[in-house]
């Protein structure tokens, strides 16, 4: 074989008029099917397709383009029109592009019996697209299009199907497909059966079964069989899960073999007998090997919702994430045979190889052209805004072909820069005739993550490695090549008393090790100082993606835990290592122009020790005595440097000059050449920092409101803490961290609540019952309607009891149910108050009054005092878990005296005199250092008896036993919320104060919440009312602060809620998903400061996430067998739910970092690995994500201080405070609504420059 490579590809502009870059639409495509637009004149049906007999449907005159035909559905039966011919060829991959119109609702059905995909209703026409493989033995296919209990009327327009040849990524000669990665020493393999391309993988062999839109369909004898394989990579040991259904007496074998042919040696894993989720392993008897074959074959009807392979791998240096992308051919002459062998990443990096082989079949020579071309498709999608300034790679190569020969065609490093949507094509032209003979396309998309239209390269030397700087608003690809452009400084600005981050990258051409990042002193030219140790240096981390959060994101490594720089790091060839630096500008530093060096160095090779002589901190060694006027010696090295360990630099006096000499003949890189350099080499980079510092300040009040759910016990678990006083000491941690981004946590006060003390009730739950009882007024109630939990009633107080004394005691009990088993417990506590053994009762209720005693001879050593505990239902009930009992004439009687020591003992209290006291010590203290100090401008507020919500039935309220809508209730909570809200009011805290009881209310819990939100407001008025919901007539008059979904936001309702007093929040949280802003680490890096701009835009006055330690569902934990640890969120990116949302596997994902904004320190989980969490005090981690939402909120913070200038300006109609007023309003460059907002940072930086202008501006004229 021959080969042709080309030289660099150009790099071209996109323009309209392109003579050489022709669509498909202008080529004669290879159609499998007939008339798949629907047009013609005259007969019943359209040439080419069948309306089969008794199916409802129509032959339209009107479609999307031309005619169409359409179905109609009662709701309970089906309809479909069939294509005449069969179009399908066995073990083929095909492409079925068609577009759908609905009026009505149910389901939609597209494809054949082979593949078909269900669709939901759509009340426009929308285009439609599904890749899928056809099973080895084909009989009696069609191509079909209809509905499957449809109420109205479906339609369908320009069918298209045509086959497609599936081209696989390619590194190091390994071959990985979609949903196929190595990470870590383990390949992996997740079939996403939802996605477009649902059944077709490169790990698909062969198969026999139906597909179904996201599942396998298997009848008898039906077989898929999957081939696992990786070059020259041995598999040590491998596991498969499934999650099927399967008929009743139909079996599944799941056959393992190292060939397709399954002979002798292949063996049966598991035969599976029921639904649910299996995890079984590779018998180790086929084990090491580097081909794997799973064969899943069923005696019966069964259905695999999930197929996941994974295997430790020899190698655990590999990182690679595949992709598949499909090669559609328009036209094929025939003449040459064309094998598609790399198109590379697709994406900015630098493995961007097209290679195909083509080979001659006709009886002479050919000179053929080929042409490598790439342009931007516009799609009305996120980025359709950019694609008119897109650039296009078109490159050609000539080359004659003799008769049969085999050429390789290699064009290399295409580059990319802009996300969007893609076609490559590649055309061969006979040059004789002039006429193509090959045409194919491949459409690609470029995920936002390798966005490369950025940065400036600072190093001034790139023979060992490329340094570049990048604004903060950007996510770095591992992958992307250095921008083009080169600067010799980093320029920034900031206003006092805010955080400037940026972003530093180093990419090596050689292996280096010891690698630190360090920052000099700041001066500016009137000698004022930022310390080096205002400069926080921190790793930016990276965490594999596994499954998209939605279609803005994509598998791979994406950028987001900022680890402290505290050590030095190793970096690898051919990768970009960012590092995140921020500035803190004090309040009270000098206005002016700043500089100073940043400086990275490391020692070329692996890592090795240094010797004793040069053990010195690489940023030790010369004091910098102006950053403008003089660089330090040394190549820059500072003495008033933070180095790699967070710590200043120190020289022991006498041995600065000797540590000069010892390292400067290393350092002398003008003696150096990249050729004799050797391992152990000193590398060592400056970049020079400009920051401008702008005269004015920010305050320290944060005027946009926030509440973003925390959970203590979450860092409690993850920390491994042993007591309340630790566990103060790192909440601390994690708030000062909020109040440095500005955000407020939901309940800052969570552990130290405010006490309510009923005085006179001795019963904590239950209720009195005044219908069932043995004598007197009223009897206890205890409810258990928690299927999940066992409910009780317990004594408030303890009973002191006497070691060496005996006791009686007795009660009346009756139960809902004869037969129900309900208990009675004693909680011995010792003298720490500690509960250290519970003794149990258990009985069988008959549905009637009945009376117990026991006599207790003596406790337990170690009692000082008990508690009694009413259970209706046993805890330990197996086939009852919900119901009611009802108790009553308790005694605890000391013998032989017969005291009674249970006050109240048969229910008999009244509320008229009770003492409600608020124990308000430990909140106040807590809530003077976050409400007063931190500056936190809002917490929510608990309340006692407001019910709770309940996804089986909200319960409703009830004090002290007393449900709402009794006279002891009003009379317990008036009393109470009275007292709370003159408490709130005193302290100046009303009014950040909220009561948040109810979340996401549906339009069946409207009364109820409602009803709830009347009660607060009857005895507390001024307390506000916060709901998660949007704004509903049925729910006006009964909330303060409306908090919807960002999409259900309404800007005209909000202005009318705003006009009477109320606020109008908005908030994230596993939705919505794009073209909204999310909060997904698989989104562009701009997307949660643009939600700040949108927040000042459409005058939101608060923002809301509902987590941001949401470290761990308890139902997943880890991908691998047997893991009981909580999840561990640096090696799994996705959040989960057990709630019905979209699944893979058994469990659901709710978006990569959803509820995640910060990360448990490193040290926490250092030994997870080994099984455990470890004990750490450290504070939080936090992500890219937690400081562009600080970079929003200051953003937020420049509109609001010219708004307040504008305001108070002396004379409103000067023209400097009537421009000012024009750049309050938010420009079209920045966005123009929820969903159309820039995807480039530089509109945002370039119209915060003139907010910082203008603030100047009107400040100097106020003077």
């Amino acid at each position: 074989m021959r080969i042709l490579s080309g030289l660099p590809l150009l790099f071209l502009f996109f323009y309209s008029h392109l003579s050489q870059a022709q669509t498909s639409s202008t080529r004669g495509q290879l159609i499998n099917i007939t008339n798949g637009t629907f047009e013609g004149l005259d007969g019943e049906f359209p040439n080419g397709w069948i309306l089969p007999s008794g199916n409802e449907g129509k032959w339209e005159f009107t479609g999307k383009t031309g005619r169409s035909i359409s179905v109609f559905g009662q709701g309970n039966d089906s309809s479909y029109w069939r294509s005449e011919q069969n179009p399908f060829s066995s073990n083929t991959f095909y492409r079925l592009r068609f577009s759908v119109f609905s009026d009505g609702s149910g389901t939609i059905i597209a494809g054949s019996h082979l593949a078909n995909i269900d669709l939901s209703s759509s009340t426009d026409w929308q285009n439609k697209e599904f890749i899928f493989k056809t099973p080895q033995k084909i009989r009696n296919a069609f191509l079909r299009f209809g509905h499957w209990q449809f109420q109205g009327k479906v339609q369908f327009d320009d069918v298209s199907l045509v086959k497609v040849i599936p081209v696989h990524r390619h590194i190091n000669g390994l071959e990985l497909g979609k949903g196929e990665l190595i990470h870590d020493g383990k390949y992996t393999f997740y079939s996403d059966f939802t996605e477009t391309d649902g059944n077709s993988s490169r790990c698909l062999f062969q198969h026999t079964a139906s597909f179904n839109t996201d599942r396998w369909v298997l009848t008898d004898q039906d077989q898929i069989i999957y081939e696992h394989s990786l070059v020259n990579e041995n598999q040590i040991d491998s596991v498969i899960k499934l999650q099927l259904q399967i008929q009743d007496g139909s079996k599944l074998f799941v056959e393992c073999a190292t060939d397709p042919n399954f002979d002798s040696t292949s063996t049966v894993a598991q035969t599976i007998e029921d639904s649910g989720e299996h995890t079984l392993q590779v018998p180790s008897t086929l084990l090491p090997d580097n081909s794997i074959f799973i064969r899943l074959k069923t005696t019966g009807d069964c259905q695999i919702t999930d197929y996941q392979y994974w295997a430790t791998i020899e190698d655990n240096a590999i990182r690679f994430v595949g992709d598949t992308n499909y090669v559609e051919v328009i036209d094929n002459s025939g003449a040459l045979e064309v094998e598609f062998k790399t198109i590379g990443d697709l994406n900015s990096g630098d493995n961007n190889q097209v290679a195909i082989d083509i080979t001659n079949l006709i009886d002479y020579s050919m000179e053929v052209e080929a042409v490598m071309r790439i342009r931007p498709i516009a799609s009305g999608g996120l980025y359709s805004g950019d694609v008119s300034s897109q650039p296009v790679t078109n490159s050609r190569r000539v080359l004659t072909v003799g008769v049969a020969e085999t050429w390789e065609i290699l064009w290399t490093d295409y580059r990319l820069e802009q996300a969007g949507n893609y076609e490559m094509e590649i055309e061969l032209i006979d040059r004789f005739y002039g006429e193509s003979v090959f045409f194919a396309t491949i459409p690609f998309s470029m995920s936002i993550l390798y966005q490369a239209d950025y940065g400036e390269t600072v190093s001034k030397d790139d023979d060992i490695a490329t340094i570049w700087w990048a604004d903060a608003t950007r996510k770095i690809s591992r992958q992307q090549v250095p921008p083009t452009q080169k600067s010799s400084l980093v320029r920034l600005s900031a206003a006092k008393n805010e955080y400037e981050p940026f972003q530093i990258v180093v990419r090596p051409k050689h292996r280096l090790s010891q690698v630190t990042v360090a920052s000099s002193n700041f001066l500016s030219e009137q000698n004022d100082l930022i310390p080096a140790d205002q400069i926080e240096i921190n790793n930016i981390g990276y965490l594999l993606v596994r499954h998209p959060s939605d279609h803005t994101g994509s598998r791979g490594y994406w950028p987001d835990p900022l680890i402290p720089h505290n050590l030095p790091i190793e970096l690898y060839p051919g990768q970009n290592y960012p590092f995140w630096l921020t500035f803190r500008t004090l309040p009270d530093l000098p206005a002016g122009t700043y500089r100073g060096t940043i400086v990275v160095s490391g020692v070329l090779g692996e890592d090795i020790s240094l010797s004793k002589e040069l053990a010195v901190s690489p940023v030790a060694i010369s004091q910098q005595i102006s950053s403008i006027k003089k660089q330090a010696a040394l190549s820059g090295l500072h003495k008033d440097c933070i180095d790699a360990s967070g710590h200043q630099s120190l020289i022991v006096a006498g041995e600065e000059e000797t540590v000069k000499e010892q390292i400067s003949d290393v350092f002398a890189e003008d003696k150096i050449d990249i050729k004799t350099r050797k391992e152990g080499s000193i590398w060592q980079e400056t970049i020079e920092v400009e920051l401008k510092v702008w005269d004015f300040a920010l305050s320290d009040e944060t005027h946009i409101r926030s509440s973003f759910g925390f959970d203590p016990e979450r860092v409690k678990k993850y920390h491994q803490l042993k007591d309340g006083s630790e566990l103060n000491q790192v909440l601390e941690k994690y708030y000062e961290n909020f109040a440095n981004h500005r955000i407020s946590p939901e309940n800052p006060m969570e552990i130290s609540p405010i006490v309510t003390d009923f005085e006179g009730n001795w019963w904590l739950g239950g209720e009195q019952d005044s219908i069932v009882k043995v004598e007197g007024r009223y009897s206890l109630k205890v409810v258990d309607s928690d299927n999940s939990s066992d409910m009780a009633a317990i004594s408030r107080h303890n009973i002191r009891i006497s070691k060496d004394k005996s006791y009686e005691l007795s009660w009346h009990a009756r139960t809902e149910r004869t037969s129900q088993s309900y208990q009675l417990s004693i909680l011995c506590l010792d003298q720490n108050n500690e509960t250290f053994q519970q003794i149990d009762f258990p009985f069988i209720g008959n549905g009637q009054w009945e009376r117990f005693w026991t006599q207790i001879g003596s406790f337990p050593s170690e009692t000082v005092s008990i508690r009694l505990a009413f259970f209706p239902i046993a805890p330990n009930a197996t086939e009852e878990k919900t119901g009611v009992a009802w108790f009553d004439q308790l005694s605890l009687n000391l013998m032989p005296t017969g005291e009674n020591l249970i006050p109240d003992s048969d229910f008999e209290r009244t509320v008229a005199d009770w003492n409600i006291t608020l124990d308000t010590n430990p909140f106040e203290l807590t809530a003077t250092r976050y409400l007063n100090e931190l500056h936190f401008n809002a917490f929510q507020l608990p309340l006692e008896g407001m019910g709770t919500q309940h996804l089986t039935g909200n319960q409703k309220g009830i004090i002290e036993g007393y449900p709402v809508g009794t006279e002891e209730y009003n009379i317990l909570f008036s009393g109470y919320l009275t007292q709370l809200q003159n408490y709130l009011e005193e302290k100046g805290w009303i009014d950040k104060a909220y009561v948040y009881w109810f979340d996401e209310p549906t339009d069946q819990d409207y009364q109820f919440v409602k009803a709830g939100m009347d009660r607060i407001h009857r005895f507390a008025p001024k307390i506000n009312r916060f709901l998660t919901e949007q704004i509903e007539p049925e729910l006006i008059e009964s909330v303060e602060v409306w908090c919807p979904i960002v999409p259900n936001f309404n800007p005209a309702l909000a202005e009318e809620r705003k006009a009477k007093g109320e606020q109008v929040w908005w908030y994230l949280r596993n939705q919505p998903i794009a073209p909204y802003v999310g909060s997904f680490i698989d989104h562009n890096a701009i997307d949660l400061r643009m939600w700040l701009w949108q927040t000042w835009h459409y005058k939101v006055n608060g923002i809301r996430i509902w987590l941001s330690n949401y470290w761990n569902n308890e139902e997943q934990s880890s991908d691998s067998i047997g893991q009981t640890l909580p999840q561990n969120p640096y090696q799994d990116s996705m959040s989960y739910s057990s709630e019905n949302l979209p699944q893979i596997g058994n469990t659901r994902n709710w978006g990569n970092g959803d509820g995640r904004l910060i990360y448990p320190p490193p040290m926490a989980l250092a030994n997870y690995g080994a099984g455990q969490l470890s004990h750490s005090l450290e504070g939080p981690i936090n992500s890219i994500r937690m400081e562009l939402l600080r970079e929003g909120i200051e953003d937020y913070e420049y509109f609001w201080l010219l708004q307040d200038l504008v305001k108070n300006a002396t004379d409103p109609e000067k023209a400097s405070v009537r421009e000012a007023e024009a750049y309050l309003i938010v420009p079209d460059t920045v966005l123009t609504s929820l969903v159309s907002y820039s995807q480039n940072p530089d509109s945002i930086y370039a119209h915060r420059s003139v907010l910082a202008q203008m603030i100047l501006k009107l400040t100097k004229e106020d003077k």
